[in-house]
């Protein structure tokens, strides 16, 4: 819903930059998706689910950069609360199986640019 209303608000060839989270081994989503609270289960998305979302909004992604080092260097400077609380467990479900599940997704970080379509 939100991605089509950015792409309505948007003037034909306008551009939305876009940055967030996205899962790098897109095998292991379900897995994490599972252990996640579901406020934030739309965390474990892999880039090709990012790409179909925008494509279905009409948008086209003219340029995507991985950032996955400033991930890296943000988690640091966060420390591990910080991230823990990112990933948040479903009721009922393990941290330590939580985190072995996002270690095993390879969290990136991801810049793009997309044009309406």
């Amino acid at each position: 819903a939100a991605l089509g209303e950015i792409r309505r608000v948007l003037r034909p060839g306008g551009a939305l930059a876009l940055s967030d989270v996205y899962l790098r081994s897109p095998e292991r989503a379900p897995e994490l998706a599972d252990l996640l609270a579901e406020e934030v289960r739309g965390l474990a998305r892999a880039r090709a689910a990012i790409c179909a979302a925008l494509g279905t909004a009409g948008l086209a992604i003219a340029h995507w950069e991985d950032h996955t080092p400033a991930l890296g260097e943000l988690a640091s400077a966060l420390g591990p609360r910080a991230v823990a609380a990112h990933w948040r467990p479903a009721p009922g479900a393990d941290p330590f199986d939580v985190a072995l599940a996002v270690a095993r997704a390879r969290p990136g970080y991801f810049l793009l640019i997309a044009r309406r379509t």
